[in-house]
């Protein structure tokens, strides 16, 4: 039954005890401080009724010597200390019947003093100051002092607070005295509990400890083992505490550990033999990473060239196509020009068309003008054989020919001038007949001309539409190659980072290759070393 219980039960129940010990030290240490601080309450309030107690005397007294000092001298002055000790006797009683209200005893004493006082003041004090007052004689007075009936009463109400003060007196020796039996219990309490707590704290510890310490030695001395590499013990877990626990975890530990260093020296052979494959490996991947690595530096090369030579005809086929473009643009600019000139063409043909039929209209009409003129011309030379006849008969006539003879003189050179004129009409007219049919004959060539030189113009006006249609294809196939270029460009660019990259990794791979190829070695070498290590097991 004890084996089951664990080292935290067994602590738990050993300080639980000595807690319950020390709590119960501390109840009764509590209980004997609030025992005290009750009795020192109750101390306090005695030492209060005590002293106003005392109080109530000096206030007799001198309610008596203010009295006995007006008897004598008659002097109202004198009555300063009875007025004030009335007062204060009042007060202190009724405060003296407030704290003693609990104790029936000192509630009778202070009713009989309270009716003595009464008794004495109205028939004594007052009744002895009335007569004072009254009947001033000495002899009056003298005898009513000796009557003693004042004194009596005095007395007997200083023996009722003598009384009352004894009472209290005896209350505070009976609390001093239980105080003194609670200090003395609750000092005998603490020592015996604290030496009982002291001793089951150390047989408790002791026991513990040393349970405890065989125990964790026998733990010690497994994990030692383990460490050691002597897995092939057995461990007794004993009890099923704390440390049973730990010894069934060690003993559970040592069966995996001599499976784990089993598997891991079956695993050490392999990696042993596979290291060495993959070191092999690593080496002639090494080399062909090297070799793929200038593969890769020679071709970024090329491919740098490459997009060299692709930028500059990209370049010459920008510049192309602006001389394509130029080109167009003047061609369509020259088509312009030429269209401009055709229709000047056109114009100048229909103007000399238009010139030769009024040439030839003038010839038509300078021929009619001729024949006027040929008609004009036989007039004139039948009005001069007719002057000339009118002459011949004028001299026939007579008396009256010579009238007649000056009007046909007058005809005759009128029929010369005017052949005269006409002859000169007819030279002009051939001139002008000449040249009429020489510029008729000129506007013949220059039409023809300008009919050939229409046909020309429109000839070049469809050459230079096909040439513009031309450049037009060749700036669209240069736009096309243009285009084609910079995607190339552009694309032999992205190659070339490409290969720039591929160039990189494999450069990187060499490296990572010859790493690899490093660590198998390494590995190679832990191989070895692990199996070195796990040799050093007893399994």
């Amino acid at each position: 039954m004890l084996g089951r219980i664990t080292i935290t039960q067994k602590l738990s129940a050993g300080f639980g005890i000595v807690i319950l010990i020390i709590a119960l030290l501390v109840a009764v240490t509590w209980r004997s401080f609030s025992a005290t601080e009750e009795s020192s309450k109750w101390n306090i309030h005695t030492y209060k009724v005590m002293d106003l107690m005392q109080d109530a005397k000096l206030s007799l007294i001198n309610i008596e010597t203010g009295m006995r000092g007006f008897l004598l001298a008659g002097r109202d002055d004198f009555l300063d200390p009875t007025v004030s000790g009335k007062q204060s006797f009042d007060q202190n009683l009724a405060e003296l019947k407030r704290l003693t209200s609990d104790n029936p005893r000192q509630q009778q004493r202070l009713e009989e003093l309270r009716k003595f006082y009464t008794d004495w003041i109205t028939a004594d004090v007052d009744g002895m100051i009335a007569l004072r007052r009254t009947n001033p004689s000495e002899g009056v007075m003298t005898a009513r002092v000796a009557e003693a009936r004042g004194k009596a009463k005095m007395d007997r109400m200083r023996q009722i607070l003598n009384e009352a003060q004894a009472d209290e007196d005896k209350l505070l020796a009976d609390r001093q005295q239980a105080f003194i039996d609670q200090q003395s219990t609750a000092l005998k309490t603490l020592l015996i509990g604290g030496a009982l707590a002291a001793l089951i704290g150390i047989t408790v510890a002791i026991a513990l400890s040393a349970s405890i310490k065989r125990r964790l030695t026998q733990a010690i001395q497994v994990a030692s083992a383990i460490a050691a590499g002597r897995l092939d013990g057995t461990i007794d877990a004993g009890k099923q505490d704390e440390i049973g626990s730990l010894l069934t975890a060690l003993s559970d530990m040592q069966t995996q550990l001599h499976q784990m260093i089993l598997g891991i020296k079956s695993g050490a052979q392999q990696l042993l033999e596979t290291s060495s494959s993959v070191a092999a490996a690593s080496s002639q991947l090494a080399v062909a990473a090297r070799d793929q690595s200038q593969s890769a530096g020679s071709m970024a090369a090329a491919v740098e060239e490459l997009t060299v030579s692709i930028s500059h005809v990209a370049s010459n086929a920008t510049e192309a196509h602006g001389i394509s473009t130029d080109s167009g643009k003047q061609s369509v600019e020259g088509g312009n020009v030429l269209k401009r000139t055709l229709v000047s063409v056109e114009e100048i043909a229909s103007t000399v068309q238009s010139s030769a039929a009024d040439a030839n209209e003038l010839g038509r009409s300078i021929g009619e003008i001729s024949t006027i003129v040929n008609v004009i011309k036989s007039i004139a030379d039948q009005t001069n054989l007719l002057a000339l006849n009118a002459a011949i008969e004028a001299a026939r006539a007579g008396e009256h020919g010579p009238g007649f003879a000056v009007v046909a003189d007058e005809v005759r050179q009128l029929a010369q001038r005017t052949a005269s004129a006409t002859h000169e009409i007819g030279q002009m007219i051939g001139k002008v007949q000449g040249s009429t049919q020489r510029v008729v004959q000129q506007m013949a060539v220059g039409l023809e001309q300008a009919n050939s030189g229409l046909t020309l113009a429109q000839s070049a006006g469809d050459v230079i539409e096909l040439i513009g249609e031309g450049s037009n294809r060749i700036v669209s196939a240069v736009d096309q190659i243009s285009a084609a270029l910079q995607q190339q460009s552009a694309a032999s660019q992205d190659v070339a980072r490409s290969v720039e990259t591929i160039a990189q990794m494999a450069q990187t791979n060499s490296d990572a290759v010859d790493q690899v190829s490093r660590n198998a070695s390494s590995i190679k070498e832990l191989a070895n070393s692990l199996e070195l290590q796990v040799a050093r097991f007893k399994v």
